[in-house]
């Protein structure tokens, strides 16, 4: 029997990289290479990342998590046994009921939760996150302006001055030229029209 969680209690913590071996094990790299969260899980729900925005996650039972190394987990589903099976999953977001998960400061804040986060840039009005990227170990604020252009910013302590939660806003210090470039290459307009 499978527990049903609301969508808003799942977070993203990490995507199937590939089948592994030929008995339906999965190998999955997580956005935090420190979290013991599916060690502690019985169940996970899983995301086809191609999927519409509005799709239902399903939900798996676990029957093993083994670390392989920091951030990669081999994991065995129930039902998942043949390799074609898990062959179905390459590229899945993998997500986890939050309740799992270490409570956090008011200073803290899960990355996936900065979506829909309004983004400025001394006082200027970049615009809003709308995905986080995961780039090889680097995380991106992907960011939607209001012409729709897509501006990546590095999600680092560099380049982040504060993030408000109560009032959903991130206040960035990009170096001179990052957004425009990035601008630029999308879109060919100006940044601040």
């Amino acid at each position: 029997m499978t527990t049903e969680v609301s969508h808003h209690d799942l977070l993203p913590i990490g995507f199937v990289v590939r089948p592994h071996g030929l008995k339906g094990l999965l190998r999955l790299r997580l956005h935090n290479p420190l979290s013991e969260a599916l060690e502690r899980a019985k169940q996970i729900f899983m995301l086809d990342s191609m999927s519409s925005p509005f799709s239902t996650a399903k939900p798996y039972k676990l029957e093993s998590v083994h670390p392989t190394e920091p951030g990669i987990l081999l994991v065995q589903l129930r039902g998942i046994n043949r390799r074609e099976m898990a062959e179905e999953f390459h590229g899945y977001q993998v997500l986890i009921d939050r309740s799992l998960l270490p409570s956090l400061d008011e200073s803290e804040a899960y990355v996936s939760d900065l979506v829909g986060y309004e983004v400025f840039s001394n006082t200027k009005k970049v615009g809003v996150v709308s995905n986080i990227l995961s780039m090889g170990g680097q995380e991106l604020l992907q960011i939607k302006s209001e012409t729709q252009a897509e501006i990546l910013v590095p999600l680092v302590p560099e380049m982040i001055s504060s993030i408000d939660k109560k009032d959903r806003t991130i206040c960035i210090d990009p170096p001179e030229g990052l957004l425009e470039l990035n601008y630029e290459d999308v879109k060919k307009v100006p940044l601040f029209p």
